[in-house]
C-alpha cells in the first residue's frame, strides 16, 4: 500500500499518531510566539533592538510552521515503510531560539531592575 493510498492521516496504524507530534509543534511554536511578543514591552526602555530580537525570534518560528507539512510527511512514510528516523535538527533548532529567548528575556528584566 503507498503512501497515497493509505487513509486519511497518511497511515495504516491508528495507535501511532504523527498528527499528534504536529499538533504539540504547532501549540510550541504558537505559545513561544505568543511570549516572544512580549519583548515588545521593553522597546520604551531600550529602544528598536528589542524587535529585532523578536523578529529573530518570530522567523525562527516561522521557519518551524513552514517545515511542518513536509516533516509531517516524512513521518507518515517512515511508519508506512518501517523505517522511521527522528529529527534532532529540528528540537535543537527550536531549543536553542528557546534558551536565546530566555537569556534575551533575562537580561531586559535584570537591566530594567538596574536603571530603577
Amino acid at each position: 500500500m503507498s503512501v497515497t493510498n493509505l487513509p486519511l492521516r497518511g497511515h495504516a496504524d491508528p495507535a501511532l499518531q504523527p498528527e499528534r507530534n504536529y499538533l504539540n509543534w504547532q501549540r510550541s511554536v504558537m505559545n513561544a510566539g505568543v511570549v516572544s511578543v512580549g519583548l515588545v514591552r521593553f522597546v520604551g526602555a531600550y529602544g528598536a533592538w528589542v524587535f529585532a530580537v523578536a523578529a529573530i525570534l518570530l522567523t525562527s518560528y516561522g521557519v518551524v510552521l513552514l517545515t511542518q507539512r513536509p516533516r509531517y510527511r516524512r513521518e507518515v512514510q517512515g511508519m508506512a515503510s518501517g523505517r522511521f528516523e527522528g529529527n534532532p535538527g529540528a528540537v535543537i533548532g527550536l531549543t536553542a531560539t528557546i534558551v536565546f529567548f530566555g537569556v534575551a528575556e533575562i537580561v531586559l528584566i535584570l537591566l530594567t531592575a538596574y536603571a530603577q
